[in-house]
């Protein structure tokens, strides 16, 4: 197993009953639209901070063209890079190595391993 960045809570944040009907890579996502919670404040309070919310707004983006919906991996399990993220969004790599410990302090982000059960695009959801 490889570790790889999640996206915490992506089923109860981000999968919506569309999303769980559907089959293949989504290409919207369902975003929480809250500018209240600690999270958001600390994140945006930050140094950098508008710029660790616009890298954490493109993970969720790419979580959700992921296999396995809400983990940053291929679709055969290898964990991607920052350097996969600015391959995939023209970003650069740097913006992302500056983000993710601090989405990761805050929760947001976590690791965790690529074989789990997730949302698999095209499986039979449970809910």
């Amino acid at each position: 197993m490889t570790t790889v960045l999640e996206i915490a809570n992506w089923e109860d944040n981000f999968e919506i009953a569309q999303s769980r009907r559907r089959g293949g890579r989504l290409s919207w996502v369902a975003m929480p639209t809250r500018h209240d919670s600690r999270g958001y404040r600390k994140l945006l309070r930050s140094k950098n901070g508008v710029s660790h919310f616009a890298c954490w707004v493109t993970l969720v983006q790419l979580a959700a063209r992921c296999e396995v919906r809400g983990t940053l991996a291929s679709g055969s399990g290898v964990a991607l890079t920052s350097e996969d993220f600015e391959n995939m969004t023209d970003i650069p790599a740097s913006k992302f190595e500056a983000a993710i410990p601090v989405l990761c302090d805050i929760g947001w982000l976590c690791y965790g391993e690529s074989e789990h059960g997730r949302s698999v695009v095209g499986a039979d959801s449970e809910h």
